[in-house]
């Protein structure tokens, strides 16, 4: 990813930036909404709750990027 991105600069860097933050954060929330749901360490699933509404919030912020 970083190599992509810097071969890249202005907009093509910027669109390119913007589609690895989103992806980045859908598989985040992704990844959280499961264990939070199906974890088996009381402490992490704990954590993945309480994480996951600040994850979702930056992938909505993504999402406008």
């Amino acid at each position: 990813m970083l190599s992509q991105l810097g071969a890249l600069s202005g907009p093509g860097f910027d669109r390119l930036y913007a589609q690895m933050q989103l992806a980045g954060h859908r598989e985040a929330v992704a990844l959280f909404s499961s264990y939070s749901a199906t974890g088996e360490d009381p402490r992490l699933v704990s954590f993945a709750r309480t994480t996951l509404p600040r994850l979702r919030h930056h992938l909505s912020m993504a999402r406008r990027l």
